[in-house]
This record gives structure tokens, sequence and C-alpha cells, in this order.
């Protein structure tokens, strides 16, 4: 025999959901001085490629270097990455963060390009000055190929389709990873808001106070 199910009550209020608490706003100040501080990290990394001695005569091989400095900016990018989870401002520190990064990726790469070709100069089809090695790395990780400046050797284009997988893998993978780190940060502030907002609800009352 079927049994009839409960009645359900029409004018019972529904359980509204958890709404996300109000994040708070960084001062103008915070914002003026991480723009400063993002743009000094693009220009101070710039300053360091133009002034390194990349003069071609390197003790390790260039490619050696290379893989070095990879692996190097992973695990520098990891670790920066977990700092915006604990930030007071995920956001901005994500934008910090990413402005240290993203020129540190480029300018590895065009500091190789500019090594191999000083030592083949046959590796590219022109020859390839600190600014034309800079020029090179942007546009291909902008996908544009002018193809005024092309690779030739198979070194260089080995190199360039590592920087081409190196684009969408490591590039990719730390944006999409530093916007969900800015998005744990919120919601990790606001548990703990929470958190601070139930325990004060919940404190007993003083001596001589009464709810």
């Amino acid at each position: 025999m079927a049994t009839e199910a409960a009645p359900v009550d029409a004018g019972a209020p529904a359980q509204a959901l958890p709404q996300p608490l109000p994040r708070p706003r960084p001062p103008r100040r915070t914002l003026v001085a991480t723009a400063v501080r993002a743009g000094s990290s693009v220009a101070a990394a710039v300053v360091v490629y133009y002034l390194l001695p990349l003069n071609g005569r390197l003790s390790i091989s260039a490619g050696a270097g290379l893989l070095v400095a990879l692996v190097l900016f992973v695990v520098l990018g990891i670790a920066q990455v977990k700092s915006v989870v604990h930030a007071a401002y995920p956001g901005i520190r994500a934008v910090q963060v990413l402005s240290v990064l993203i020129p540190v990726f480029i300018l590895t790469f065009a500091a190789y390009y500019y090594v191999v070709a000083r030592q083949d100069p046959a590796g590219f089809s022109a020859p390839l000055t600190r600014t034309d090695a800079l020029y090179f790395t942007v546009t291909t990780l902008a996908t544009v190929g002018y193809g005024d400046i092309t690779p030739r050797s198979q070194g260089t284009r080995i190199a360039v389709t590592v920087q081409m997988v190196a684009d969408l893998a490591v590039l990719g993978v730390l944006v999409r990873t530093a916007a969900r780190a800015v998005a744990h940060g919120w919601e990790r502030q606001d548990r703990e808001g929470r958190a601070s907002s139930a325990a004060g609800d919940a404190a007993p009352a003083g001596p001589g106070k009464h709810p």
C-alpha cells in the first residue's frame, strides 16, 4: 500500500543560503603602492636583462642554463602563488606575483636567444641584439609571427618550440592557478569571518549581564 507524502507547508520560509561576507576594500594607498611595485618589478627585470654580461662564452651550455632557469621558475611560481591564499588582499597579491613571474619568464627566453645568436649566428635569420631577442620572444608569446626574425637551425627551432609549449602550459597554468588562489583566499576570509561571528554570538554573557 502506497504511503502518502507528508504535506509541505507552503507558508514555511525557505532556508536561505549563506551569503558571502563583504570583502574588505584595499585602501587607495595600497592600490597605488601595488601599481608602483608592479611597474618597478618589470623595470628592474628589464634593466638586469640589459646589464647582464651575456657574451656568449658561458661555462655551461645555454640549453642547460635554460632548463635550470625554467625549473627554478616553476618552483618560485608555486611558492609565490601559495602566498596569494593567505594574503589580506588576494587580488592585489596575485598582481604582485604575476608582475614578477611573467617578465622573468619572458626575459629568460630572450637571454637564451641572445646568447645562442652570438654562439651560432646562423641559428636565426638575422643577427640579434638584446632588443631583437626580447622582441622575438614577445612576438612568439603573442603568436603574432611577423616573420622578420625566424629560427633556422635545429637547436633554435627546438628552443622556440619549447617556449611555445611553455607559453601554453606554464603561463596558462600560472594565471589560472593565481586566479584560483584568489578565489580560495576570499573563501578563507569568508570562513574565518563567519567563525569569528559565530564565536562572538556564542560567547557567554559576563557577570551581572542577562541575555
